[in-house]
């Protein structure tokens, strides 16, 4: 037997397996938490097909199963159209089908039927699932933070469930171990990445993580193609923005990514807030 041969060949066999213990060490290390506020099925899906990595999930499916998921999205249908009879009818202009004196009676019924469905499930069972999975032993800590859902009045809400920003706070402060590796933040709300927001409540929030991320102006709806595009071509967008050593770098990142039709806007490493119109540096938080 050829000993050069064997060498080679265990040479070879020794440099494929190294490779592939790194490849999976790698994409293991990769692991995202998504708070899914909004039944946001396809976020998740593109979130996946753009990053290696585990992503999990709150609700979990164990919580609010797929059926469930899929009777939501068709009781907000339901809801939607009920909303739009109700605005013609303020306006005088009701559907000939559309019984106006009860229009507000039907949207309080449908709104209930929907509750029905997810068990009545709320941000103390949301909060509830973040405290087991901060429990359970031995797993890998998360390094992004991702949170689906409309933004206002201080709160996330969705077709789910809601939650308040001020409680959200209280379980990061009560949860060290659940946030303390995360590096990044992404909320895909509207105007959850304005002045205010930034330097109100995110970067209070989260004061160690490099890059918190969100849209300035109105974004687009969870099943648009540009907010696909957008959370597909991200975990790209997010690496070179960690990797950014100058405001410069970092700035050549950022315009790149608002060529995606999303208003994009980020807070990197809690100094430089980047906007589409301007670039500015954060005062030191006291």
């Amino acid at each position: 037997v050829c000993s050069r041969c064997i060498f080679y060949e265990w040479f070879f066999m020794r440099t494929f397996l190294i490779t592939l213990l790194m490849f999976c060490a790698a994409a293991a290390d990769a692991r995202t938490l998504f708070i899914d506020l909004n039944n946001a099925r396809e976020e998740i899906e593109a979130l996946a097909a753009g990053a290696p990595g585990e992503i999990v999930v709150v609700p979990s499916l164990a919580r609010i199963n797929r059926d469930a998921r899929k009777r939501v999205l068709a009781a907000n249908v339901k809801l939607e159209k009920l909303f739009e009879a109700s605005h013609a009818c303020a306006g005088g202009k009701p559907p000939r089908d559309v019984d106006c004196a009860t229009v507000y009676e039907q949207i309080r019924a449908a709104e209930l039927a929907r509750l029905a469905i997810t068990g009545d499930y709320n941000e103390h069972d949301l909060l509830a699932e973040l405290s087991e999975i901060s429990d359970r032993p031995a797993q890998k800590p998360f390094d992004m933070l991702v949170i689906s859902g409309h933004h206002e009045l201080g709160s996330f809400r969705g077709e789910l469930t809601q939650l308040e920003f001020t409680r959200f706070l209280g379980v990061v402060q009560s949860l060290p171990s659940l946030f303390s590796s995360v590096n990044t933040v992404v909320l895909l709300g509207c105007e959850t990445g304005t002045r205010e927001m930034f330097t109100q409540q995110l970067a209070p929030m989260f004061p160690e993580v490099a890059l918190i991320v969100g849209a300035e102006a109105k974004a687009p709806v969870r099943n648009d193609a540009r907010n696909l595009s957008f959370i597909r071509k991200f975990d790209q967008s997010r690496k070179a923005l960690l990797k950014a050593r100058t405001v410069k770098q970092a700035e050549q990142v950022y315009d790149r990514m608002g060529t995606q039709s999303w208003p994009v806007s980020l807070l990197w490493r809690q100094k430089t807030l980047f906007f589409k119109k301007t670039v500015e540096t954060l005062a030191p938080i006291q």
